[in-house]
């Protein structure tokens, strides 16, 4: 009903101003202040409604996350990115997880026990960077802060960059790069466990209750995968979420996140669901 403004809407917005709200009267002042006929509630899912919902609304066609574990080739996807980031310094508990996970019907336990070997020492990795460059560096503070050890005020660095600004910019590039890692590898990690862990029925669920929903309101819903990683545990980020997305006119553009074959074929699946005219 084209006449009708339909607004769905999550969770992570009540704890700012709503918590003592009623569930209706959340959902009448928000009615109200976006003039909507009715709202919907897509919360417990996902952080944000486009987490688990992208609408191609002209077609009354809904894209869905739900949430899927116990696929192996996502997991080894997910290593096999992981290893390319040691460029040949792979660590061993990482290599040890490679063989566990080449097996045809892997030992879940001994794949957590190797998991939670590398959370505990992936604090110790070393990653990629020039040989030389912390000697270089060290160099140039010795030479820029002969009395002191301690050259990286913020006074200190720019007299760092104007003695040598080149090497100063590589350091500048190699310790960012060194912070962005540990939760690269994290996240890593938690997309592995993610899909060792079965999939928690409460999520499981209220999932199937909110396609109901969406179905019961007129969309054709086509389900798409969720690699979720706050399952079991919190996490400081949700996991993938690929209908958090945009559709421009009949062209729908989805996040890609560079596990190769396994998302080709995703995107394969979903292209071949779409509406006539309609592409990713």
């Amino acid at each position: 009903d084209e006449s009708q403004l339909v607004l769905y809407y999550g969770s992570f917005v009540k704890p700012y101003w709503g918590e003592s709200l009623t569930q209706g009267e959340f959902e009448y002042v928000l009615s109200l202040e976006f003039g909507a006929d009715r709202a919907v509630d897509l919360g417990g899912l996902a952080p944000h409604v486009d987490y688990f919902v992208l609408f191609l609304a002209r077609e009354s066609v809904a894209l869905v996350s739900v949430a899927r574990s116990g696929d192996l080739d996502v997991a080894r996807a997910v290593l096999q990115r992981l290893l390319a980031r040691f460029a040949g310094r792979e660590p061993q508990t990482l290599r040890e997880l490679k063989g566990a996970l080449a097996s045809p019907n892997p030992d879940p336990r001994e794949v957590a026990r190797l998991v939670g070997q590398a959370r505990r020492q992936q604090g110790t990795w070393g990653f990629t960077v020039d040989d030389d460059l912390f000697e270089r560096t060290e160099a140039l503070v010795a030479q820029v802060c002969p009395e002191r050890e301690d050259c990286f005020t913020p006074s200190d660095q720019v007299r760092l960059a104007e003695a040598n600004p080149a090497l100063f910019e590589e350091w500048i590039h190699a310790v960012q790069h060194a912070r962005e890692e540990q939760p690269i590898v994290t996240a890593h990690l938690d997309l592995l466990e993610s899909q060792i862990e079965p999939i928690p029925e409460g999520i499981r669920a209220r999932t199937l209750e909110k396609i109901a929903e969406l179905e019961g309101m007129g969309f054709r819903v086509i389900q798409m995968p969720a690699f979720r990683v706050n399952l079991r545990k919190e996490r400081d980020w949700p996991g993938i979420s690929y209908v958090n997305g945009l559709v421009v006119d009949k062209q729908v553009f989805l996040p890609q996140f560079g596990l190769g074959e396994i998302e080709d074929g995703i995107f394969r699946l979903v292209d071949a669901q779409l509406p006539e005219g309609y592409s990713i």
